[in-house]
């Protein structure tokens, strides 16, 4: 712990970041499990980078405390094992991920992609060969209300014929 003299106020420009990622603002729900304790914490994920999150919680666990991490945004799931780096009661607790199931990996750089504004991920970081399929990140029941939403919009006149035709054939790739 450092200590600084009475009046000595540390500016943000003074403050060390130590994170090797960068990090993103992310707003969505969190079921953190303490896997020795076999206890559910619920919160809200406020940050989100390749390695952790930030937990927003009313009891966090203490710092140590191995997880298994659901973070569920829309209807898309990213699950993950994981530990408590630091935590303040009241507040919450920041995650270190750190065995994620590639599938998950690649949700997660989906996610991190669209949160810096990149448009492809940098699947290479995760081990992978090849972009995610959409048949891979989508699942059959999801596809089929993006077709009729599709179709929905086509009808009332906000997508053009050549619009909706080109968003239903990537659906089917």
């Amino acid at each position: 712990m450092i200590e600084l003299e009475k009046n000595a106020i540390e500016t943000p420009a003074e403050v060390t970041e130590h994170r090797q990622n960068p990090r993103y603002p992310f707003s969505c729900d969190a079921e953190v499990i303490d896997i020795q304790g076999n206890t559910r914490i619920i919160g809200r994920v406020t940050d989100i980078a390749r390695r952790g999150c930030y937990v927003d919680c009313i009891s966090p666990f203490p710092p140590g405390t191995l997880l298994a991490v659901k973070i569920r945004r829309g209807i898309q799931t990213f699950e993950t094992q994981g530990s408590v780096v630091y935590s303040t009661v009241g507040l919450g607790m920041g995650l270190c991920f750190t065995v994620t199931e590639q599938p998950h990996a690649l949700l997660l750089e989906a996610w991190l992609g669209e949160l810096s504004g990149d448009k492809q991920p940098e699947l290479e970081s995760v081990g992978a060969a090849a972009p995610v399929a959409s048949s891979d990140v989508v699942d059959v029941q999801s596809r089929n209300i993006l077709k009729e939403l599709i179709r929905v919009l086509h009808r009332k006149g906000a997508l053009g014929e050549s619009e909706s035709s080109a968003l239903l054939e990537k659906l089917r790739k």
